[in-house]
């Protein structure tokens, strides 16, 4: 059975990060012609401008090696040429600033309105006014201890140039050089390690003791104050009033099991408060199985403060229960079921849909039905993915990195290992040996890049995408799948957690990064997805 959104939902851009050589080219162009050469076309999604997701699949270029590397030095000398000059024709970019997996685009003599595409070769595309190019690629502070600082070699091992780390090695790190970190995120080619939050004056004096690299490590170092994730949320600032008129609405709030007799992956799912109205609201995930037990996945966070509340009444199956911890379909719309657990510390949490209610694990805007769990070891840096929110339509995302966070322990970190060994030169230094200490990993997110499409009509509420699965669409090593090939693969590799972006202008690589907690946890406690429908 097929079926379609009631309205489109109001779809946003998306955007990226990290750290290699950048080049930075201007171009020069007369503004009636750039003006009279944009053009509005459309695709089987939504339109473009240009026309496509990407800004350069018209004239067949991308920026992605047969390697999976992700670099301009992938086309030729020509190809660049021909690519400087179609963003200047086509989207008025006449200031473009390439830097590792972005690409900084200042239009003249304004961003184009409309929904423009979110890659450039593959790269993410930030669209600019070319007066306002500033852009830290940065995502922490440097270092400004050793200026590099000597390691054995085995506290390196498990690290490759554009690859995400696997656990070992990062644990390895945390234990060796990094023990009072609480969590290590690689992105793009940098780790970033992430210190407890303090003053700024506190952290400023432990960027001291830091590294500024470490020597023969195959990325640079960055460190941050505090959490890079931050998944705090309060309610929203922004009501959507629901609205007949598909043109004034701000967020699909169909409610589709009332429509259909069904609801989908992606569509709007409530928490509510005492008298039934609407408290917090996420995009519905998809159905999953244990055994003859069925349960729907969505956002822990919508139900958190009611746990708080009603700390334990969680696990307990009786009318106080399903009423504090009930789901609404759509506004104002109908009581599908209730959460009935939260697995681990993450954001999934697993819902108990009432008798007689249907769900089909096929997505809405996403021509693709829900399959099978990709585990976070068999994703790659520059996998892309998309996902289906009721606030945002469908969107693309590159995967940059991963964040593992380490599970806290019992009393004070503990010191380096260091000890005297003579260098390549001759002389003797101090080296930082590998340490026994076991580390644990609390939990991990995948961390994909997004950019902010530059919407000027109508107001949009860009958080409560969270819930939403990630559907995988590019995977490194598979590049002669074609998009509809990958997508009946059906690959789901994790949940949203939106955090929202500081400013559709952010001035660092920070503000358009997001996170999306793996299904590690799930898959280990047995729990798969219900095949779709013949």
């Amino acid at each position: 059975m097929s079926h379609q959104r009631a309205s489109s939902a109001t779809t946003i851009l998306n955007t990226p990060l990290h750290i290699s050589t950048p080049t930075h080219w201007r171009s020069s162009s007369d503004t009636a012609s750039i003006l009279a050469s944009m053009t509005l076309l459309s695709t089987d999604d939504e339109p473009y401008v240009g026309g496509h997701y990407d800004a350069l699949k018209s004239i067949g270029i991308s920026f992605l090696g047969p390697d999976g590397s992700l670099s301009t030095g992938n086309a030729s000398h020509e190809e660049n040429k021909a690519v400087r000059h179609h963003l200047t024709q086509v989207f008025g970019a006449t200031t473009q600033f390439f830097c590792g997996p972005w690409v900084v685009l200042g239009c003249t003599p304004s961003v184009p309105p409309g929904r423009l595409p979110e890659f450039v070769g593959g790269l993410i595309a930030i669209w600019r006014h070319a007066d306002n190019m500033d852009f830290d690629p940065r995502i922490g502070e440097l270092g400004q201890g050793e200026e590099e600082m000597e390691v054995d070699t085995s506290i390196l091992e498990g690290f490759q140039s554009d690859q995400i780390p696997p656990k070992e090695a990062v644990t390895r790190l945390i234990a060796s050089i990094f023990p009072t970190c609480i969590a290590i995120t690689y992105v793009a080619g940098s780790i970033i390690v992430e210190l407890p939050e303090s003053e700024d004056a506190v952290f400023q004096e432990a960027l001291e003791d830091m590294p500024l690299i470490i020597a023969g490590a195959p990325f640079t170092l960055e460190y941050h104050n505090g959490p890079l994730a931050k998944v705090e949320r309060g309610r929203r600032t922004t009501r959507p009033r629901p609205e007949l008129a598909e043109e004034k609405r701000v967020a699909d709030e169909t409610d589709y099991f009332a429509k259909d007799g069904q609801f989908y992956p992606g569509v709007m799912l409530s928490s509510v408060d005492k008298q039934g109205k609407t408290y917090s609201s996420t995009s519905a995930g998809v159905l999953v199985q244990k055994g003859d037990q069925q349960r729907l996945i969505v956002s822990w966070h919508c139900w958190e403060e009611h746990d708080k509340k009603y700390p334990g009444l969680i696990k307990e199956d009786n009318d106080e229960a399903r009423r504090a911890f009930r789901i609404v379909q759509g506004e104002g719309g109908t009581e599908v079921g209730r959460v009935s657990e939260r697995i681990g510390e993450t954001d999934v949490a697993l819902a108990k849909l009432h008798p007689g209610v249907k769900f089909e694990n096929r997505f809405m805007d996403i021509k693709a039905d829900a399959k099978t769990f990709i585990l976070s070891d068999q994703v790659k840096y520059r996998d892309q993915v998309l996902f289906d929110s009721f606030t945002t339509g469908k969107q693309k995302l590159l995967l940059l990195g991963w964040r593992f966070e380490r599970q806290r322990d019992e009393g004070g970190p503990h010191p380096r290992l260091i000890e005297k060994r003579q260098n390549g030169q001759g002389e003797m230094v101090n080296v930082v040996l590998p340490r026994d200490e076991v580390v644990y990993i609390a939990g991990s997110q995948g961390v994909y890049g997004t950019s902010d499409n530059i919407q000027t009509k109508r107001p949009y509420i860009r958080d409560r995408a969270c819930g939403s699965v990630l559907v995988r669409c590019f995977a490194v090593g598979k590049q002669h799948l074609r998009i509809s090939e990958m997508l009946d693969l059906g690959e789901v590799c994790g949940l949203f957690h939106f955090v929202d972006l500081t400013s559709k202008f952010a001035a660092s690589a920070k503000g358009y990064l997001i996170y999306a907690d793996a299904f590690d946890p799930l898959v280990a406690d047995g729990w798969t997805i219900v095949p779709p429908q013949e």
